[in-house]
């Protein structure tokens, strides 16, 4: 009886040995699922700031959201800056991340101030930070006109000023797409604020009530889908360039099943001569939709700026498209 049982014994043991990398592997990913998905940086990449003394200051000011996960300014991003400057916007740049300081001389005479460092609360936690920069160095009062943009989206493919001309900038605020998930609100990856927002107290309440959230998801259900009602409903009015509620897009959007127009960007730049396309187009995220070729529309950005293609087509990777 005693060696059965001690066979017994033995057989268990053999068995807990083979299932301990399992053990370890679980263990290790329920390690990572509490921490979160903290992001891992170059190990060279560190926290600076900067302020460009003989940068001009307009009357029109953008703060430009961005993150480097690998510490290196991408060439697509250093473009959309220099597209912001000739439209006369003074350039504030937060990164939500450290930077390497090799990079720094890519950005130096295109903004006023940069802020490289990890913070965590997403685009609307570096709106926040350039906005209060804004207001302790006395700028705020001077604003005419404060673009909120990030770099979740490669352009400007067509002029933008023509585009803008298309929207009614007399408004109070405005922005470039109008979406309808969750709920009516701008697109948080560019809008403008005009003058009486910019000096309202209801812009410094919320933007300084932004809070570190856990996922990019709530801060889209806590501040992007929020920012355009929170507004409206202190009164300011508010325009746009193209929603998928126009009739000029609603039908192709019933047709291809889904009103989230970022979905479309062969559509947008071949029929509304749209300045923009989403990251995420590009990346992967959008391909369990399956509705434009990547291909074809990186065709179409060609036909209409070879400079921004060739800076693409280097930092993508075109031959897995289609």
């Amino acid at each position: 009886m005693k060696r059965k049982n001690k066979r017994i014994i033995g057989v268990i043991k053999i068995k807990m040995l083979s299932l301990t990398p399992l053990v370890i592997l679980f263990i290790k990913l329920k390690y990572l699922f509490k921490r979160g998905t903290k992001p891992i940086f170059n190990k060279n990449a560190v926290s600076s700031e900067f302020s460009n003394k003989k940068g001009l200051v307009n009357k029109n000011i953008a703060i430009f959201s961005c993150y480097f996960k690998d510490g290196v300014i991408k060439d697509s991003t250093v473009y959309y800056l220099k597209e912001l400057n000739k439209l006369g916007f003074t350039v504030i740049l937060i990164a939500d991340s450290p930077i390497l300081k090799s990079e720094l001389t890519k950005i130096n005479d295109l903004v006023k101030y940069a802020k490289f460092e990890r913070h965590g609360e997403y685009d609307f936690g570096s709106y926040k930070i350039g906005y209060n920069y804004l207001k302790d160095n006395r700028m705020i009062e001077n604003i005419d006109s404060l673009l909120l943009c990030n770099d979740s989206v490669y352009g400007p493919i067509s002029n933008l000023k023509e585009t803008i001309k298309n929207i009614n900038t007399s408004a109070d605020f405005w922005g470039l797409i109008k979406s309808n998930e969750i709920r009516p609100h701008l697109q948080s990856w560019f809008i403008v604020l005009n003058k009486n927002v910019i000096q309202s107290k209801c812009l410094d309440s919320f933007l300084n009530n932004v809070k570190r959230q856990k996922k990019q998801w709530d801060v889209i259900i806590k501040y992007e889908t929020k920012f355009t009602k929170y507004l409206t409903k202190h009164g300011f009015s508010y325009s746009y360039y193209l929603s998928c509620s126009d009739s000029r897009f609603k039908e192709q959007a019933i047709i291809n099943r889904s009103t989230n127009i970022d979905l479309y960007p062969k559509q947008l730049i071949q029929n509304y001569n749209f300045p923009f396309v989403k990251v995420k187009f590009f990346n992967g995220t959008y391909d369990k939709f399956e509705i434009d070729s990547k291909k074809e529309t990186l065709d179409l950005i060609k036909t209409n700026n070879s400079e921004l293609y060739e800076i693409l087509i280097n930092e993508l990777n075109p031959k897995s498209f289609d």
